[in-house]
């Protein structure tokens, strides 16, 4: 259980009634925690009273009523519930009257045992809560010193707000709530001071991944993790931060911002965070806070300003090459940069720019690719008219070319040979044409031939007859 329970009281001197045997609460400061309220406050009101103590480890919730001893003179008996510094109780009142009444029904029945567990498990289930802010505090000067609250009209709501939800509780180690009114004068004489005067200063720590390397109010050292740091007014917070000296913060807000360099060109040149300059080469990281203002300066270029939703700046180099002063633009992130003189020059700016140029020869932006190491700017160039070929003149081709000019002569040669060996078949068959007509006309010839001869014989023959008959008819007249 997180509730542990202690009862004091006066009875044949001070002496505790019921405890429990955790070691941690019997080796608490008995001044602090456990009082001996005859000597303080129980002189002063005859009505009850509920006061708090507390330390870093734990919070003692009480209440307590006047009774009379054994020998019928003025005492007390104190009803004390803790917790541990990371808890706190809730509905205060009812919880500390019911265990203050079964006390006195016990005490009343002389109940041999007394036995609170049941009562206490009940408290712990119920009204013990876990505290979701815890504050690092600051409280040398409200240190021993006993402060009052008076309420008459004292209720839950009233003396939760006081105890768990008062800033000012924080600061002090003692404070004890009066429910009918006290002179002050008597308040003045038992050294006690209103709660009222305390003045106190809150600041709020933002540095989830615990970038914070310390943090002190005024010379006190507090823990680096503190989210709520409480301090009594008129102190001064300061922190540091990595590669940085202590500073003191100004306002009551400190939220640590990092932003990533990530230089492997090294075209960063220096940084700063507000007047506070950083040394960082290749990468490295700049921390500050969300109000201040980092710079960087990269070469050959002006300073620049961190934008607010940067966290890591990635660097980029060019090397420009402009031997012809072909390159005319030259824009970054749509603003236009001066072009060197020189044939040779370095570009230097960010991954996350957009870079574009356009030359002499080509009007129209060209963006630069942002892996690209080298930019060359050339005029075309010029057309020359071809000369004549001179015969003879010996020309180097290319394999490409004796390549190209080897397939084409075969194309011609295959085509040549096509028409040359259809050439020759055409003249064979011509020629085997004109032979036939030749065997023609001399078979038409030997025919024509034998006919004559047979022509010839025949008339010859009638001429001899004729002759003879005539020879015939010389010789008979």
């Amino acid at each position: 259980m997180n509730i542990h329970l202690v009862i004091q009281r006066t009875f044949s001197g001070l002496t505790t009634e019921y405890g429990n045997d955790d070691n941690s609460i019997k080796q608490l400061d008995s001044d602090l925690f456990f009082t001996d309220e005859r000597s303080t406050v129980s002189q002063l009101t005859d009505a009850p009273i509920f006061s708090l103590a507390k330390n870093e480890q734990w919070t003692c919730y009480s209440v307590i009523r006047k009774t009379l001893d054994r020998e019928r003179r003025a005492g007390f008996y104190a009803v004390r519930l803790l917790v541990p510094a990371s808890h706190y109780l809730t509905n205060i009142k009812k919880c500390l009257e019911a265990v203050a009444n079964k006390y006195a029904q016990d005490i009343e029945n002389k109940t041999p045992v007394l036995d609170y567990s049941s009562l206490l498990r009940q408290i712990d289930e119920k009204a013990v809560k876990e505290k979701e802010n815890l504050y690092a505090v600051v409280n040398d000067s409200t240190k021993r010193t006993k402060y009052y609250h008076i309420d008459t009209a004292v209720s839950s709501e009233s003396i939760e707000n006081l105890f768990n939800n008062d800033k000012r509780s924080e600061l002090i180690e003692k404070l004890y709530i009066f429910t009918k009114e006290v002179r002050n004068e008597y308040l003045e004489q038992f050294q006690l001071k209103p709660i009222a005067q305390i003045r106190f200063q809150e600041w709020h720590i933002n540095d989830p991944q615990h970038y914070i390397q310390g943090l002190w109010v005024a010379q006190n050292p507090i823990a680096r993790n503190s989210k709520v740091v409480l301090a009594i007014e008129g102190k001064q917070l300061s922190f540091q931060l990595p590669n940085q000296e202590k500073r003191i913060l100004m306002g009551n807000t400190l939220t640590v911002r990092k932003v990533m360099i990530n230089d492997p060109e090294e075209a960063i040149s220096s940084v700063r965070v507000n007047n506070y300059a950083i040394k960082g080469k290749g990468t490295f990281n700049l921390y500050g806070l969300a109000s201040d203002t980092f710079y960087y300066t990269l070469k050959n270029a002006e300073e620049r300003q961190v934008l607010n939703d940067q966290s890591k700046l990635t660097t980029r180099k060019l090397t420009v090459k402009n031997p012809d002063g072909a390159l005319t633009h030259f824009w970054i992130d749509g603003k236009e940069r001066p072009i060197p003189s020189k044939k040779e020059f370095k570009v230097y700016g960010l991954v996350s720019e957009q870079w574009q140029y356009s030359c002499t020869y080509e009007k129209d932006k060209k963006e630069i690719d942002k892996a690209e190491k080298e930019l060359v700017v050339k005029l075309p160039p010029k057309e020359k008219p071809k000369p004549a070929p001179n015969i003879g003149e010996d020309k180097e081709f290319s394999w490409e070319e004796v390549i190209i000019f080897s397939l084409l002569f075969l194309l011609l040669g295959g085509i040549a040979g096509y028409f040359y060996n259809n050439y020759r078949y055409n003249a064979k068959i011509e020629n085997l044409s004109n032979e036939l007509k030749k065997l023609e006309n001399g078979v038409n010839k030997n025919e024509k031939g034998e006919a004559t001869s047979e022509k010839v014989s025949n008339t010859n023959s009638s001429t001899y007859t004729v002759t003879t008959n005539t020879q015939s008819a010389t010789q008979n007249p």
